[in-house]
């Protein structure tokens, strides 16, 4: 079973790769967080950040500044 594997459910796994791809939208591109949220296929922004927030212990704000820190040390 899939859960035996890895640990986790399908859904699990699925909202983790969706908050992955979320996370590197965040740090790569000028799109808004509604934009990201409706991008991958959150019902809400507010909702999208609450999950972000569980699964990566930071907000979309911090995502954000940490990537501008790293270019601007670069």
């Amino acid at each position: 079973m899939l859960k035996d594997e890895f640990q986790a459910t399908f859904t699990e796994l699925k909202q983790k790769a969706t908050i992955n791809r979320a996370v590197s939208l965040l740090r790569t591109t000028r799109k808004t967080i509604t934009e990201i949220a409706e991008e991958r296929n959150f019902c809400s922004a507010s909702y999208f950040c609450k999950m972000l927030k569980q699964q990566t212990g930071k907000t979309a704000t911090q995502i954000r500044r940490e990537q501008t820190l790293e270019n601007v040390e670069k």
